[in-house]
């Protein structure tokens, strides 16, 4: 959202700041315009690989957790996760100058999202604003928006689409109306084509060849 909302233009993010009769300034930093080739730039080298290791990391992070067999051992490998998803933020902070790390500190905070009738509003009409939130009832439709917010719905929505990809890839339907883990078989080389890696959670664009004729394991008969 960053990249959409400053201006496409080239505008100075360093400003240094005096005040009427004082012999030292003060430098600050805010988040200004960005021209159009660094916006893509940062859209390519930026955006595009944290999408795709975001998504890398849900599907495989899905299947390590469905895969535990004991609940102990889920919240060890949850935990495991969680530290993974946070390793860019400590390189991050372990490779960066000390120069960088107080330039951050002092970037001034950037309003994406800004209400002007909010804004405007007096006291006395936030008051009689908020009063009105006390009369919500079990028919008000923005209790059930408060009680269910928009990202709680999404996190619910994202973790069934990989629960069911799950399903779909590693599970096959039984006699009994169940699933039951598909076979393994013995893939045909010990090689993987790059791009079989690279497109790892879509296995059907670019998958992997295996012997029809070398199961490695099945789900024994009832």
């Amino acid at each position: 959202h960053l990249l959409y909302s400053v201006p496409t233009k080239s505008m100075p993010w360093m400003s240094y700041k005096k005040a009427p009769g004082e012999n030292d300034g003060s430098v600050t930093f805010q988040v200004n315009g960005m021209p159009l080739h660094w916006k893509l730039i940062n859209l390519i080298l930026v955006l595009l690989p944290k999408v795709y290791i975001w998504f890398l990391t849900a599907d495989i992070g899905t299947v390590y957790l469905m895969e535990t067999s004991t609940i102990e051992d889920m919240i060890i490998n949850a935990v495991a996760l969680n530290f993974i998803l946070g390793i860019d933020e400590t390189i991050c902070s372990s490779l960066m100058s000390p120069m960088t790390k107080q330039m951050l500190q002092k970037v001034e905070q950037c309003v994406l999202f800004e209400n002007p009738e909010v804004a405007a509003e007096t006291d006395n009409e936030a008051f009689q604003r908020h009063t009105q939130d006390t009369k919500w009832g079990l028919k008000t439709p923005e209790l059930y928006a408060e009680i269910l917010p928009p990202r709680l719905l999404l996190m619910i929505m994202i973790s069934s689409f990989f629960i069911c990809k799950y399903y779909s890839e590693k599970c096959t339907p039984s006699s009994d109306e169940g699933m039951v883990s598909i076979p393994i078989r013995m893939p045909k080389s010990d090689r993987m084509s790059f791009l079989a890696f690279l497109f790892g959670p879509f296995p059907n664009l670019f998958p992997v060849e295996v012997a029809e004729d070398v199961t490695l394991w099945e789900m024994p008969p009832w």
